[in-house]
């Protein structure tokens, strides 16, 4: 409804009917994580961060394959190309969630690797990149024990 505001239990409810009619949706699992964050449900929200990260994971799988199997010379459809929505999608999952496990679980190492799969991947995407620098800034020692 236009102008009017919903309550936290009527987000989440209309969440819920999202996800059991879009199972495999990482952008409605990512905004309920989101929601579940910042209402304090925090191990809520890292499941739905863990739902969209996987279901991202497949459908990178699923397009990796289907890249596979294309003729040789034959390119990508929009769906997969560079800047199409589940490329665009992945890209926030990653960077939302490694935010949540770096600021919220205090879990650097996870974050790192979500993050560097991220930058791999995703080399020009703000968030990841300034997640790093936030990682980089705020652990720097960590950094250096790990890879120098």
């Amino acid at each position: 409804n236009k102008g009017k505001n919903l309550t936290t239990a009527e987000a989440e409810r209309l969440f819920s009917l999202a996800l059991k009619s879009n199972p495999g949706d990482p952008l409605i699992a990512l905004w309920y994580a989101k929601l579940l964050k910042n209402d304090g449900k925090f191990a809520q929200a890292e499941l739905m961060y863990k739902v969209a990260y996987e279901s991202c994971m497949s459908l990178r799988k699923l397009r990796d394959k289907h890249e596979a199997d294309l003729p040789a010379g034959v390119s990508r459809n929009s769906i997969s190309a560079k800047g199409g929505r589940t490329l665009r999608v992945e890209a926030a999952v990653i960077c939302n969630y490694a935010a949540f496990l770096y600021r919220v679980r205090k879990n650097v190492d996870r974050a790192k690797l979500l993050l560097f799969d991220g930058i791999e991947r995703f080399p020009s995407h703000k968030g990841i990149n300034k997640a790093i620098a936030s990682l980089l800034k705020n652990c720097r020692k960590s950094f250096i024990d790990t890879y120098f």
